[in-house]
């Protein structure tokens, strides 16, 4: 028990962490303000949880694949993934959609425009991790180191995306009307 406190501080840390992004980001100017904060907290916990869980078997070696341990990880990781990828979906829908202002509006910005094109990527991922699944499940976990590589490449481009995203406003910015004026003579 004594060894086990700094992690439970070290995830402690890592949620405060990503709720205060989430606070001082783009949910923090919606209303309610504490439900987007919260949506948004569970979005990016949801996607730590996926694309680190990616990054650690990524990092395998092919003889890592080998041990009875890993084929019980990535097993527990899969279920895991399972529930979570809908959690993100929802998460990420609820958000666009506030943000946005509705699927009308997601082709007249470069927010809009960069999320469906980001969204496109992660179907991508989300199919190879559907193969990666089958494969642990029917094959062996040795099957899921090519398709786990691919999917954990595929998340940082959807990072990369997501990167931009932020620096984007979601809703059309008013064009400000040319100033025009008469002057009259008294």
């Amino acid at each position: 028990i004594c060894t086990m406190w700094w992690r439970q501080v070290a995830v402690a840390c890592a949620v405060g962490a990503l709720v205060t992004l989430s606070a001082a980001g783009h949910p923090s100017v919606t209303s309610p303000k504490a439900l987007y904060v919260l949506l948004d907290a569970v979005h990016l916990i949801s996607i730590v949880v996926w694309m680190g869980g990616l990054a650690l078997l990524a990092a395998g070696r092919r003889s890592w694949y080998d041990d009875p341990g890993v084929e019980r990880t990535a097993r527990t990781f899969s279920r895991a993934i399972t529930v979570l990828v809908p959690v993100i979906v929802v998460t990420g829908v609820l958000q666009a959609w506030e943000l946005a202002g509705g699927p009308d509006e997601l082709t007249d910005t470069s927010w809009g425009r960069t999320l469906l094109v980001k969204l496109a990527v992660v179907s991508v991922v989300v199919a190879i991790g559907a193969v990666s699944r089958w494969l642990l499940h029917n094959v062996a976990v040795v099957s899921i180191r090519r398709t786990v590589l691919a999917e954990a490449a595929l998340g940082a481009v959807v990072l990369a995306f997501t990167a931009s995203l932020v620096t984007l406003p979601p809703a059309p910015i008013a064009q400000g009307e040319v100033f025009h004026a008469t002057l009259t003579q008294a």
